[in-house]
C-alpha cells in the first residue's frame, strides 16, 4: 500500500511482517525550482509526517513494537496468527503471486518484450541483460555472479535521480540458483532519502548482525516464496527465491546467500 503525503512516498510493505518505508523525498514537479524551495518543501512535508506519527525521510532504520506500527484490530490479529504459522510450519500457508511470477518468469519476459523493445533511455524501466547497462547513481555491487547458475537480467528499482550523481537509486536482479529462481532488490536510502520502521517482534540479526526479516509463504499450487530482507542506515536489501516445494533447507540456503551478498 502506498500513501503520498506532500510528495513523500510512504510505502507499507508485507501484509504480515509490517514494514513502513519512506522512499521518495522531493515531490515530482513539472517546473524548475531552486534548492531553497526544495528545502522548504521538504521541511513542510516532514512536519506533516511527524504530526501524523509516520516515518520521516533520512531517519534511518527504526525498530518499534508491532503495537506502535499497527492501527486496526484485524491487522493485530493477523500479526499474531502468521508468526505462529512460521514458527510451527516454517511457512505461512497462502497463495503467493510473487512465487508464481518468479517460477514462470520467462512468461513475464515474453509479455513485456514488445513494450521493452521500444525502451532505450537510461531513465526507462526496461530490463537490461548486463549489469553494466544500468546507469546507477552509486557503485552497485549486487549478487556475485559466482552465486548464480544463470543470470536473467537487471532492472531499475527506486528512483532515477540527477543529484548527487545521475542514475537509479536501486536495482533488481533476476537470476537462478540451485534452489530456485531469485530476485535481489536493493534501494540506496542515502540517495532516495529513505527510512524504514520494522516490527521488533519479527526482527532478527541473521544477516551479519543487521536488522533482518525472514519470511516464507506459499502453497503447492503457487509455489513458495522465501524472502530475506535486511536493513541498515544506507540500504534496504531484499532477496526473494521461489521454489515449487517447501523445505527448511531452502530457507537456510536463502539466508546464507543473503549473508554472502551483504559481504560482497
Amino acid at each position: 500500500m502506498l500513501r503520498l503525503i506532500d510528495g513523500i512516498e510512504i510505502k507499507i510493505k508485507n501484509n504480515m511482517k509490517k514494514i513502513i518505508i519512506a522512499l521518495s523525498l522531493i515531490p515530482i514537479v513539472t517546473f524548475a525550482i531552486t534548492n531553497e524551495q526544495k528545502e522548504a518543501m521538504l521541511k513542510a512535508s516532514i512536519e506533516v509526517l511527524k504530526k501524523q506519527g509516520l516515518v520521516t525521510p533520512n531517519s534511518g532504520v527504526q525498530v518499534l513494537s508491532r503495537q506502535e506500527l499497527m492501527s486496526s484490530d484485524w491487522q493485530k490479529k493477523k500479526e499474531l496468527e502468521q508468526p505462529h504459522q512460521l514458527k510451527t510450519k516454517g511457512y505461512i500457508h497462502e497463495t503467493s503471486n510473487r512465487a508464481y511470477e518468479l517460477l514462470h518468469f520467462q512468461e513475464v519476459i515474453k509479455r513485456n518484450k514488445a513494450i521493452e523493445a521500444k525502451m532505450h533511455r537510461p531513465d526507462e524501466s526496461h530490463m537490461r541483460h548486463h549489469v553494466d547497462d544500468m546507469l546507477m547513481a552509486y557503485q552497485y555491487v549486487g549478487v556475485p555472479q559466482s552465486e548464480m547458475t544463470e543470470f536473467i537480467g537487471i532492472a531499475p528499482a527506486g528512483t532515477y535521480v540527477k543529484e548527487p550523481a545521475m542514475g537509479w537509486s536501486g536495482a533488481v536482479e533476476f537470476f537462478k540458483t540451485s534452489f530456485g529462481t531469485c530476485a535481489y532488490i536493493e534501494n540506496n536510502l542515502t540517495i532516495s532519502h529513505g527510512a524504514v520502521r520494522v516490527a521488533e517482534e519479527d526482527a532478527t540479526s541473521d544477516v551479519n548482525g543487521k536488522v533482518t526479516l525472514v519470511d516464507v509463504r506459499g502453497n503447492e499450487n503457487s509455489g513458495f516464496l522465501y524472502q530475506v530482507e535486511w536493513f541498515d542506515n544506507n540500504f534496504i536489501r531484499t532477496l526473494e527465491c521461489a521454489n515449487e516445494k517447501y523445505s527448511p533447507d531452502i530457507t537456510k540456503a536463502v539466508i546464507e546467500l543473503a549473508i554472502r551478498t551483504d559481504k560482497a
